[in-house]
Formats: structure tokens, C-alpha cells, sequence
């Protein structure tokens, strides 16, 4: 509740009731956050009221899409909040869409023991690669292929948690040792090649004791 309207912050399913210019107002949010990008906020004013419903955009979701009372859909500037000033009735329906394709994203260049490698996120989830899900290649001698790596969401494939799983193209590498040397190097690469399955970082360790890394290297060439 701010000062003459109201503020969704937190995207998942929940009720809440508030006052809102002397008039009582209740919001209903129905998602699958974060495993998918919709979310249906429903507002029901015990009668027609003016106000502010403010809507947190998140920082990494660069295509939001905000659609009320059956209106077309307007874009929404990334790690602000959408504002929607309007006389809102009862049964007035909001859809605000957060696009989820799966990203590489690289550290800050000032840390050098990061160079060189990919980390990958859908929407505002880290996603990680165990070993048994590795695809038969050795973990610590696995590359992404490409500078472009890029990832996608196979149909079907889902993990432990029901969160989409994410699949892309590794290869091992022909080098001879591990860890943050080979990475850096950068190196040539004429291994095997595999489909690899990312998971959400947070439920790593879940099936079986296992390594995992959230770091990959990028093949070069």
C-alpha cells in the first residue's frame, strides 16, 4: 500500500485485501512465476474507485508486456515499476507477460577468474550443469560451443522441482587438464560433442551427490 495506490512487488499466487481512497479494494494474483512469465492480477473495488497499481518490472526482463481490461498490450521499461493510474471497477483484469527465453550472461570483466565462461538464467533463475547430466562428457573438461552460446527450452523437459530444465550443445575438450586454467586459455577445441541438461541452481544436489558447476567455458574455433 503506498500513498494513493498499490504496489505488487512479489509475483506468485495470493489475495489481499486493502483501503484505497476510503474504498476497499481486493487483489487477486494468479502465475506460475517463475516457472512461466504470465501473471493474472485480478481487481475488485467494492466500488469504482481511482488509484495507482504500480507493477515491479524486473531488472532482467528486458520485453514485459502490460495488458489491462482487455486493452492491448503496452511495453514495460525493465527494473521499474509500470504504473497504471485509472478508475478501476470490479472484475477489471490486468496481464503483465515476462518473457523467459534462456540467456548467457558473462561477469563483470574485473573478474578474471571468470573470463572466458558463460553462466545461463531464464527469467530470474541461475541454471547450473550436475555431472549426470553431462551427457556422458567429463565435467571438468566440458565447453559451450560458440562465442553466441545459446540455449532453449525442449519440450517435455522438466526437472525434480517442475521448473523447465534447459538443454544446450556442449563438446569435451582436448586438453589435458581442468578447472580455471583451461578456461582461460580459451583453447581450440576437437572433443565430442553432447546435448548437455541445465537445471535451477537451486535444486542442484537433489537427485544424488554429485559436482556441478554454474561456470562454463566457451569453445573457440
Amino acid at each position: 500500500l503506498t500513498d494513493g495506490g498499490l504496489q505488487v512487488n512479489l509475483y506468485t499466487d495470493a489475495e489481499c485485501t486493502a483501503e484505497v481512497g476510503g474504498v476497499s479494494v481486493h487483489l487477486r494474483t494468479r502465475t506460475d512465476y517463475p516457472a512461466d512469465g504470465p501473471v493474472e492480477i485480478a481487481v475488485h473495488p467494492e466500488r469504482p474507485v481511482r488509484f495507482r497499481l504500480e507493477l515491479r518490472i524486473p531488472g532482467w526482463c528486458q520485453r514485459a508486456q502490460v495488458k489491462v481490461a482487455g486493452g492491448d498490450p503496452v511495453a514495460a521499461a525493465p527494473g521499474q515499476y509500470c504504473t497504471l493510474d485509472r478508475t478501476w471497477a470490479a472484475g477489471d483484469a490486468v496481464t503483465l507477460d515476462l518473457p523467459m527465453a534462456p540467456v548467457a550472461v558473462v561477469s563483470r570483466p574485473e573478474i578474471a577468474c571468470n573470463t572466458g565462461q558463460v553462466a545461463f538464467m531464464r527469467g530470474p533463475l541461475l541454471y547450473c550443469l550436475e555431472a549426470q547430466d553431462a551427457g556422458g562428457l567429463e565435467l571438468a573438461r566440458l565447453a559451450v560451443e560458440g562465442e553466441a552460446a545459446e540455449v532453449a527450452v525442449p519440450a517435455g523437459l522438466e526437472g525434480a522441482t517442475g521448473l523447465p530444465a534447459l538443454g544446450a550443445s556442449a563438446m569435451a575438450l582436448d586438453w589435458p587438464g581442468d578447472g580455471p586454467a583451461y578456461a582461460a586459455c580459451r583453447t581450440r577445441c576437437t572433443g565430442r560433442r553432447a546435448t548437455v541438461t541445465l537445471v535451477p541452481w537451486f535444486a542442484r544436489g537433489n537427485r544424488e551427490s554429485t559436482r556441478w558447476t554454474a561456470l562454463l567455458p566457451v569453445a573457440i574455433g
